[in-house]
């Protein structure tokens, strides 16, 4: 190994550490698709078991070129219901942002993007609470600005939303949407 190599080895390993576990495989994800790796196979030195891949990672597998665009994720998705639109277009938002994890959303961003894409829903609000019903929930409000019942609110999806938009992708929808 060169010289190089083991410094960015050392840096990586330094950045990462702190992390949770679904954190740093979020990173590496993003890292790799900006670096244009388009798949790799992780596995042991000497042929041992190779690491299962993820449902994140079969997306891209299934789709090499990434997720350029909030339309491009919608349309590999191809969500038959409001609440799985607004689903993908907020686990878009969340996870190509530039600060994954502390990013929150408003049902207007989500909104704004779905009208973009000319999907655009009548109550964004009922959406949102469809998904914070489902169990396991799949987006949960985490700030809420004002007092009235109308007041400005935060949401982030949850990791079983994550999945869940993963799943559409990979399982090509089947019909497996719910309310």
């Amino acid at each position: 190994m060169e010289l190089a190599d083991l410094k960015a080895l050392e840096t990586i390993l330094n950045t990462l550490e702190p992390l949770a576990q679904d954190e740093r495989e979020r990173v590496l994800r993003w890292a790799m698709e900006k670096l244009g790796i388009h798949s790799m196979n992780v596995g042991r030195p000497g042929g041992g078991a190779q690491i299962s891949t993820t449902m994140i990672d079969a997306a891209f597998e299934k789709h090499p070129d990434g997720f350029q665009t909030a339309g491009d994720f919608l349309a590999a998705a191809s969500p038959t219901t409001e609440a799985d639109r607004v689903l993908c277009v907020a686990v878009y938002l969340q996870d190509f942002s530039e600060t994954p994890d502390t990013i929150t959303l408003s049902g207007k961003q989500i909104n704004d993007v779905l009208k973009n894409l000319g999907h655009g829903v009548k109550n964004i609000t009922d959406s949102i609470n469809t998904l914070k019903t489902r169990k396991p929930q799949h987006m949960i409000q985490t700030k809420k600005s004002g007092r009235s019942k109308q007041a400005w609110k935060e949401y982030r999806v949850t990791r079983a939303g994550i999945d869940h938009a993963y799943r559409l992708i990979n399982e090509g929808n089947n019909g497996k949407d719910r309310e």
